[in-house]
C-alpha cells in the first residue's frame, strides 16, 4: 500500500509512539499542503475496522486535512468507545488529492 503518487502532499507519516502502548498512543503526520480528503483508521489484524480517528482526537486543533503538522491521540478504544483487547493493530492514513490517493500504513501493538 505504498504507494507514493507525486502530486499527494504526504510528506511524512511518522507513526505512532509509544509503540507498544498501554492506554494511550499518539499519531504524528504531515502534510505539505491540504489535501481534498483524510481518513485515518485503525483496523484488526483481520481487517476489521476499530475506530475512524477524527479531529476530535486532535492534539494540534487543526483540521486533518489542512497542510501542516499533525497529532492524533488514540485511547485504545473502538467506535463504540469500548477499551479494545491487548494485541496488534494496523493503522491507515489514506490522502486524497484531486482525483489521486496515497496510502500508508503501519502496525500497533497495544500491551498490558
Amino acid at each position: 500500500m505504498d504507494e507514493a503518487v507525486n502530486s499527494i502532499p504526504v510528506t511524512n507519516v511518522i507513526g505512532n509512539y509509544p509503540n507498544p502502548f498501554i492506554d494511550n498512543t499518539k499519531f504524528a503526520y504531515e502534510l505539505s499542503e491540504t489535501v481534498d480528503d483524510l481518513s485515518f483508521i485503525i483496523y484488526s489484524v483481520e481487517g476489521r475496522r476499530i475506530r475512524k480517528l477524527t479531529r476530535l482526537e486532535s492534539l494540534t486543533e487543526l483540521e486533518l486535512e489542512l497542510g501542516g503538522y499533525h497529532e492524533l491521540n488514540w485511547n485504545g478504544s473502538n467506535d463504540t468507545e469500548n477499551i479494545v483487547d491487548n494485541g496488534t493493530y494496523f493503522y491507515m492514513i489514506r490522502a486524497k488529492k484531486d482525483k489521486e490517493v496515497i496510502e500508508r500504513t503501519g502496525k500497533i501493538v497495544k500491551a498490558k
